[in-house]
C-alpha cells in the first residue's frame, strides 16, 4: 500500500471520535490546571470571557480540526508501519507509539522553544502533558475501535 492509501484506509469513525475525547480532555485539563496556567500566560477567567464569541468559536473549531489531524495521523501511522492485522495494534504497542511521536515530535521540538522563548517550565508541563496524555488515549482509542 502507498502512504496515502494507508492515511485514506484509517477507520474515520474512530478518528472522529477520538478528536471529539480529546476536545473534551483538553477540557478537564485545563478546568483542572487553570489557575496555574492563568498564572503562566496572564489569561484569566475574565479576559477569556471578554472574547468576542466569534473569536472563541474559532479557536475551538481549529482546536478541533488540530485534534482531529492528531488522531488522523497515527491512525495512518499505525497502518504505515504495519502494527494493524487481523488481531489488531495491541494495547501497549500502541502506547508505546504514541509515547515516542510525543517524545520526538512534540516535546522535544517545544523544549527548544520554551528554552530559546524562556517560557515557564511549568508552563510546558502543563501544555505538553496534555498533549501526551492526547496522544496515549487516542491511540486506546484507535485500538479499541478498530
Amino acid at each position: 500500500m502507498t502512504l496515502v492509501q494507508d492515511m485514506l484506509q484509517v477507520k474515520f469513525l474512530a478518528v472522529l471520535i477520538g478528536a471529539v475525547v480529546l476536545m473534551v480532555l483538553g477540557f478537564v485539563w485545563y478546568t483542572i490546571f487553570a489557575k496555574q496556567w492563568s498564572a503562566y500566560t496572564g489569561w484569566t477567567r475574565e479576559k477569556v470571557q471578554q472574547q468576542p464569541q466569534s473569536q472563541m468559536m474559532m479557536s475551538y473549531g481549529i482546536t478541533f480540526v488540530s485534534a482531529f489531524v492528531q488522531v488522523w495521523v497515527l491512525a495512518g501511522l499505525f497502518n504505515v508501519i504495519g502494527t494493524t492485522s487481523a488481531t489488531g495494534v495491541p494495547i501497549l504497542t500502541a502506547l508505546g507509539l504514541a509515547a515516542l511521536v510525543w517524545a520526538g515530535f512534540v516535546a522535544a521540538p517545544s523544549v527548544s522553544n520554551f528554552a530559546f522563548e524562556h517560557r515557564p517550565w511549568g508552563l510546558w508541563a502543563i501544555i505538553n502533558g496534555l498533549y501526551l496524555v492526547n496522544l496515549l488515549v487516542a491511540g486506546i482509542i484507535l485500538v479499541i475501535l478498530k
